[in-house]
């Protein structure tokens, strides 16, 4: 083969591959765009990539898949909805590309762990029996896991709200050493959650 022959296929293959790469390479903030905007088919959460399932469970531990669906072409789009804690119903999307790797909006990625969706680290416990009120006015009381019930069924009644339920106060707070306090807003919340890092 000739030198000049040799260099057009190189030039050729070159001109090739850029082009298919770039077609593929989107930002993540434009995949999560097109995801939001695209018809999607509601899908089982079994059916996410491994690697995503594996985000999910570790960085979403105390949250459960309210919805999963899929963008063909482009990628997953699964609602969570915080299953325990202050912030019970809480409602945070997760996107993902299509083998499974988390999709980060730009804004979010200088943010800390837990600043952007993830679970927050409680390094205290609410003293039950508590009252979370609804964005209807309904009243959810009793223990932990009478709570965590009875608002997973009230989300799946109502499954077009977006409004988190309200914990009303003065509820009381036990820390992982021992010590209780009683905090009257969510002033008082949201020093408690600082008091965890």
């Amino acid at each position: 083969m000739n030198f000049k022959f040799l260099s057009f296929l190189a030039v050729v293959l070159f001109a090739f591959t850029s082009c298919e790469k770039s077609s593929e390479v989107m930002s993540d903030d434009a995949l999560i765009q097109a995801i939001q905007e695209a018809n999607k088919q509601n899908i089982s959460a079994t059916t996410l990539p491994a690697e995503a399932s594996s985000l999910l469970t570790q960085d979403y531990a105390e949250s459960y898949v309210e919805i999963a669906s899929l963008a063909p072409e482009l990628g997953y789009e699964v609602s969570m909805r915080r299953g325990m804690g202050t912030c019970i119903g809480e409602r945070t999307e997760v996107y993902f590309d299509r083998n499974g790797r988390e999709l980060r909006r730009h804004r979010d990625r200088e943010r800390r762990r837990g600043e952007e969706g993830r679970d927050r680290h409680e390094c205290f416990n609410l003293v039950f029996p508590v009252t979370f009120v609804m964005s209807d006015g309904a009243e959810i009381s009793g223990t932990a896991e009478e709570i965590r019930a009875e608002i997973r069924a009230w989300y799946a009644a109502n499954p077009d709200t977006r409004a988190n339920p309200t914990l009303q106060f003065p509820v009381d707070l036990v820390f992982e050493n021992g010590t209780t306090t009683t905090v009257s807003n969510n002033e008082g919340i949201r020093r408690a959650y600082a008091s965890c890092h």
